[in-house]
């Protein structure tokens, strides 16, 4: 796959959402996550997300939580929710497959940022990294 980005083939699964995906709530829960190992290296994640929006959604954000190579939390927004109905695969504003670097013992996170408060949706996602 030309496309993917260099060294994608030494990534590992590190977390997901299964089969089931994870169906949207109103809340604020993490999804998925993972911790890389605390062993002084850089590591590369990246997320693949996919949504399918089966009753209009009010709210629903979601977002991604890790440290960077220097350390600082960072908390990208992915997706603003609010997706229609019929909504399938990115979505509204979903982020394009960047891989990303997060800090020896860094914790990434895929969070619903904000409670789906009316419609139905769910996400199916993974976490790959090295």
């Amino acid at each position: 796959m030309a496309f993917l980005p260099s060294g994608l083939s030494q990534m590992s699964l590190l977390a997901s959402t299964g089969l089931a995906g994870f169906t949207y709530q109103n809340a604020t829960p993490n999804i998925i996550s993972y911790t890389f190992p605390s062993d002084g290296k850089l590591h590369r994640f990246l997320l693949i997300p996919y949504v399918t929006v089966t009753s209009t959604q009010t709210g629903g954000a979601l977002a991604i939580l890790f440290r960077d190579p220097t350390n600082a939390a960072q908390n990208f927004g992915i997706n603003g929710g609010g997706n229609n109905v019929g909504t399938n695969g990115w979505g509204n504003g979903f982020t394009n497959w960047d891989m990303l670097f997060a800090y020896p013992g860094s914790t990434v996170t895929l969070q619903q940022s904000s409670a789906q408060t009316a419609g139905a949706a769910t996400i199916w996602a993974e976490l790959w990294g090295l």
